[in-house]
């Protein structure tokens, strides 16, 4: 819900892919609970001496 410009926790959803390659949704307040039930990742992410670094 949008209200004066703020938006809230409840309007975002959390995506991820299981290890099975099924697709699940939560909503993203959920997260703190759950993340350390999450399955591990699929996908890594080597670092090697002077590679460019991963960073949003």
């Amino acid at each position: 819900m949008i209200s004066q410009g703020r938006v809230a926790l409840a309007d975002f959803e959390a995506v991820y892919v299981g290890a099975d390659g099924v697709e699940r949704q939560l909503p993203w307040a959920w997260m703190p609970e759950v993340v350390d039930e999450l399955e591990r990742p699929v996908r890594s992410f080597p670092s090697y001496r002077g590679s460019v670094k991963l960073t949003v």
